[in-house]
């Protein structure tokens, strides 16, 4: 009976002691020098923007949700009084999902 417990035991406590192979690093693929460059990205200035009202910014994202589908706020940048303000530019549906 003694003999059993010890087996067992043993047993028991090198299942323990069984480390695990490490796994090998992922290979990272290294881009030529031309994919890695930044896309070019351009400021667009226009004067001819207008700020929508509030009353319209309000209808056009209840036209949005009437026929399920939800808004998109479309935001522009102008300066008020020397600080850089949000402005609401447009505003269109785009699907729930």
């Amino acid at each position: 009976m003694r003999m059993i417990i010890i087996g067992t035991c043993v047993l028991l406590l090198s299942g323990c002691g069984v480390i695990p192979k490490k796994p090998e690093p992922e290979k990272t693929v290294e881009l030529p020098a031309p994919q890695r460059q930044i896309p070019e990205q351009k400021l667009f200035v226009d004067d001819e923007v207008y700020a929508m009202s509030r009353l319209e910014v309000m209808n056009a994202i209840n036209e949005c949700q009437s026929p399920r589908t939800r808004a998109v706020v479309i935001y522009g940048k102008r300066k008020v009084g020397g600080v850089i303000r949000d402005i609401v530019v447009d505003v269109t549906c785009a699907p729930l999902y």
